[in-house]
Parts: C-alpha cells; structure tokens; sequence
C-alpha cells in the first residue's frame, strides 16, 4: 500500500511537472509570439516612417526642382525684356540720329576764319556739324563714287577761286552725290571725321580736314 502510494505521488509528481512545463512552454511560446508581433510592428512602423520620409524627401526636391525653373523661367525672361528695351532704346537713338543727320537745321553755321581753325587741327573738332561752301575740284574715277576733293569755306563765294580750304569729303550715302561733277559749286552739311593725309601728283603728301557730307545742294557751276 506504501509503495502505491509513493508510485501515485511519483506519478503525480511528475504529471505535475509535465504541467508546468507545459504552462511555462505556452508562456514562452505566447511571449516569444508577443514580442515577434512587436518585432513585427516595429518593423512595419519603421518602414512606414521610412516610406513618409522617403516621400516627403522627393516632394521636396520635386518642389525644389519647380521653383529653380520657375526661377530660371522668370530670370530668362528678365533678360529677354531688357534685350528688347536695349534693342529699342538703340533703334530710337538711331533714328533720332539719323532724323538729326539729315536735318539742315542741326548743322551751325560757321565764318572763314573758324573754318580755317578747324582746317589747322581737324582731330580736335571731330563729330562737329557745320555748313560748308566750296567748289568741287576733284570727282571722278581715281576719288571713287562716294569721295570728292573740294576747295571750301564757312562763308558762300560768288567765284570759285575764293575758296581755298582743301578739304576731302566722303559720303556715307553715294546716292547723294549722283547729281555732283567735277567744277560745280556746292553747299553741303557736312560732320567733321578727322585729319586726312594722301600722296599729292608731284610725289609729296598733304594733310587735309575729312568731312562726311550728308546734305548737299548743288548751287552752280563754273
């Protein structure tokens, strides 16, 4: 009977054993499920949170990339603007130049006397505008079309040997010298260019005022 009942509590001893082996395997294995659940949980909000910054990262280069073009849109056409105010500014100083050039009105008037100061050191009065007389003593093949020599003064003469100021003029525009020859008597707004030294026929050089001429009239002949 005595060994019964050690066989029963060794029994019992041992089912109660398995028991709480049992419990304690459920416990671990219900825990190690937990934390592989947080494990899991964690893992997703990590990569939740990578994704929203990864998102956020290129929405902010997107908008980045967006406001350097807009920017670089907005500086081109800044400049296209100023482009084309600087081109038309240009265009109507021109105009206004040109308007100016062709009107007799801005050309001074000016005596022998001042005309033989600016013949003596032409360089000196370049860009000047005056009104000449003279009397053309050279225009032909060897001057060229748009280029005459001519004897001149500030003052009109009745005869052409009053004039003795030798002086070169070039036309920017030759079409105006079509109706001028050799011997005639001109009136001409002329702008002074500068000194201008040729070869004379005899083998020595001269130095003369150049003037452009941009009017001219032809008043006679000889």
């Amino acid at each position: 009977m005595a060994a019964l009942l050690i066989v029963g509590s060794v029994v019992a001893g041992t089912v109660g054993d398995r028991s709480e082996q049992q419990e304690t395997s459920l416990t671990t294995a219900a825990t190690a499920s937990s934390d592989e659940a947080t494990s899991e949980a964690a893992a997703g909000e990590d990569a939740s949170r990578a994704a929203e910054e990864e998102a956020s990262r290129k929405a902010a280069e997107e908008e980045q990339r967006r406001a350097e073009e807009e920017a670089q849109r907005k500086a081109e056409e800044e400049a296209q603007r100023k482009a084309e105010e600087e081109a038309q500014r240009k265009a109507e100083e021109e105009a206004a130049a040109e308007a100016a050039r062709l009107d007799p009105g801005t050309y001074a008037a000016i005596s022998d006397r001042d005309w033989a100061l600016v013949e003596r050191d032409p360089d000196s009065h370049a860009g000047k505008k005056y009104v000449l007389y003279g009397y053309v003593t050279q225009f032909d093949s060897n001057t060229g079309p748009s280029t005459f020599r001519a004897n001149t003064g500030g003052e009109a003469k009745s005869d052409w040997y009053d004039y003795d100021v030798n002086t070169i003029v070039s036309a920017e525009d030759p079409s105006i010298l079509a109706n001028v020859v050799t011997d005639d008597m001109v009136k001409m707004y002329v702008e002074v260019v500068s000194s201008f030294s040729y070869d004379t026929t005899m083998g020595g050089s001269m130095t003369v005022p150049l003037v452009q001429v941009n009017v001219i009239e032809v008043t006679g002949g000889m």
